[in-house]
């Protein structure tokens, strides 16, 4: 979010940022919707996707990043919001960026678009039993691939675990606890080690013995 721009004599943009800073970037500026949380860039380079949580819910798309005038459109276009387009902070390519895998927050699963006509071919739930245990309420965060491309890790801030998808199968095979409130995911380039940055300090354990009639 920014606030007044302007142009120094060189030409060079600037803005005025809401806490009263002033920039001046190097290279040039693309506008988009409010809130870009995240970014992921096409294996080729030539294209960005990044998801904003401000209103309208959407996913900007730029192409041609490196250019002198790149190009940017919405989804949705305009203004208006579109239930069907949820995003939250994790986007990732297929290695060959023919598919971009979008995390959608609060409803706990991650869409799968064709980067071709942004058509979405897929929703891969996070909810479900792995391993014997049943999961709901999930909320698909950060999302990372491995290096192949088989597996996708994505971050569930609601049970606080990282969920293992086989994107083969497109189904969710396993999952790990995470600690508490984790914010952030990486993997080591020989795909042996994921990391995960936790925001909360504490694991808080259910109390029995008390209903909501007690308090």
């Amino acid at each position: 979010s920014m606030g007044q721009t302007d142009r120094t004599p060189s030409g060079h943009v600037t803005a005025t940022l809401p806490n009263g800073r002033i920039i001046t970037p190097a290279g040039n500026w693309v506008q988009l919707a409010p809130f870009p949380f995240a970014l992921a860039v096409r294996p080729d380079g030539k294209q960005i996707v990044a998801p904003s949580i401000g209103w309208p819910f959407s996913l900007n798309v730029i192409d041609d990043p490196s250019s002198t005038s790149p190009s940017v459109h919405r989804i949705p276009a305009g203004k208006k919001n579109d239930p069907k387009i949820q995003v939250h902070i994790g986007v990732a390519y297929s290695p060959d960026g023919s598919l971009l895998y979008d995390s959608t927050g609060d409803s706990g699963a991650v869409d799968v678009y064709s980067t071709r006509d942004w058509s979405r071919v897929a929703r891969i739930e996070l909810d479900g039993q792995i391993a014997g245990k049943s999961y709901k309420e999930s909320f698909s965060a950060a999302a990372v691939l491995s290096p192949g491309g088989r597996f996708l890790y994505v971050l569930d801030q609601g049970n606080w675990r990282v969920v293992v998808i086989d994107l083969a199968s497109r189904v969710a095979i396993a999952s790990a606890p995470t600690g508490s409130n984790p914010l952030a995911i990486a993997i080591s380039p020989d795909g042996q080690h994921l990391y995960v940055a936790n925001s909360g300090l504490f694991d808080y354990q259910l109390f029995g013995g008390f209903s909501a009639s007690d308090l």
